[in-house]
């Protein structure tokens, strides 16, 4: 672990410690006095999306009978339908569920499955997607091939190659992210889907990240099954997602929960009994809120405390990060930490509970398969300040350079 000299502690903080929030941490729901690095992990809400939410709740409770009987499905397909304007999907392909976890596991549900069939990874995917596949594989005798894409990323076309090495007779799906959760790169995700066409196989994208954080036009990705969140960069209310179709697929697909005899892809995901839907009902409030920080470059501020961090932290550590090309990342960052340890699970939580405790910091660590390093992976949202990154390269210094 190399000793980090104080001036260049100091000069690296100097750098992006004046920059501030673009919007003040009070219109967000978020506790003062913490500093919030995860935005990425559960998102947060904006005081005014909250609120909506709390709206709609009240509304229900004071007149449950009519409201599920007259107006949920109305109110329901209205939003449906706005969040497929918004990422450019046709309504009849997209369907709102309660999270990317939640449409993906529908698509590997649904799906006819035969022993041996070959289901193709990476190492990048988020954990509880590889724990899906593994359910299936148990289930159904189906074979998670995973594909190690090589770190340090020098060009994105590597993942296209990686990717490619995987395929076979028995190939029957591509599980591909859009950006992934343990490194935050963004994946070319249209050149992956070529290369499934190519090969004839369905493609799945976990876009979990990617609503609100980068441009996204559905119909001109033209997946095969795109999911994706909106409680994370979007900033709505916990327990909304979406899953979108292309209309081949549509028929096979089986809705979490059967309400309706037959109909049509989007009729059968409308309406899930009387479970909580206020947090769909606030979309409209949220898509609002969002778009108005786009108006104001949330990206260009959140990407630019990030790469300003990266800088930083690549300078003191001398780590060799994840990519050269800072375009590859958006609104956080995943680094190596100088720690002798191999990353674990069981490192991964130490760390984030010793950052809570120790710095009243929330920021994620996180490490991938073939890959020994343990990564901390800040992300910026509209709130985040200079100040915030700042304190987080003063307390990394504190853990992990030499004394």
């Amino acid at each position: 672990m190399p000793h980090a000299s104080n001036d260049l502690v100091e000069s690296a903080k100097a750098a992006f410690a004046s920059v501030p929030a673009l919007q003040p941490l009070s219109e967000w729901v978020l506790t003062p006095g913490v500093t919030h690095l995860s935005h990425g992990s559960y998102g947060g809400l904006q005081r005014r999306v909250f609120e909506a939410q709390l709206r709609h709740q009240r509304e229900i409770e004071e007149r449950p009978d009519s409201y599920f009987f007259f107006e949920a499905k109305t109110r329901l397909s209205e939003r449906r339908d706005e969040v497929a304007r918004t990422f450019a999907a046709a309504p009849g392909n997209l369907v709102l569920v309660g999270g990317a976890m939640t449409g993906l596991f529908t698509v590997l549900r649904s799906l006819p499955w035969r022993a041996g069939d070959e289901i193709l990874y990476t190492n990048h995917g988020y954990r509880l997607v590889e724990n899906a596949l593994k359910h299936l594989a148990t289930r159904h005798g189906v074979v998670p091939r995973r594909i190690d894409v090589p770190l340090p990323l020098v060009d994105p076309q590597d993942m296209v190659d990686a990717l490619r090495t995987g395929f076979g007779p028995r190939t029957r799906l591509v599980v591909i992210d859009h950006i992934t959760s343990p490194t935050a790169l963004l994946f070319p995700v249209k050149a992956c889907i070529a290369l499934a066409r190519e090969h004839g196989v369905p493609i799945l994208v976990d876009g979990a990240h990617a609503p609100g954080h980068v441009d996204l036009d559905l119909a001109n990705l033209d997946a095969d099954f795109y999911v994706g969140n909106l409680h994370k960069w979007v900033a709505a209310p916990r327990g909304t997602g979406f899953l979108y179709a292309h209309e081949r697929h549509h028929a096979v697909l089986e809705a979490p929960v059967v309400t309706t005899a037959g109909g049509s892809f989007e009729e059968r995901f409308l309406f899930g009994g009387t479970g909580p839907i206020a947090q769909i009902l606030a979309l409209d409030d949220a898509l609002a809120a969002h778009a108005e920080l786009e108006r104001a470059n949330y990206r260009t501020h959140a990407h630019g405390l990030v790469t300003s961090f990266r800088d930083a932290f690549l300078r003191i550590f001398r780590a060799t990060p994840v990519t050269d090309d800072t375009s590859l990342h958006g609104n956080f960052v995943a680094l190596p930490v100088p720690v002798r340890v191999t990353a674990t699970r069981a490192e991964e939580i130490h760390y984030r509970q010793l950052f809570f405790e120790k710095h009243r910091m929330e920021v994620p660590f996180t490490s991938i398969p073939g890959d020994d390093r343990l990564f901390v992976r800040p992300s910026a949202h509209a709130y985040s300040s200079g100040a915030d990154f700042s304190a987080l390269l003063a307390a990394l210094v504190s853990e992990f350079s030499e004394k």
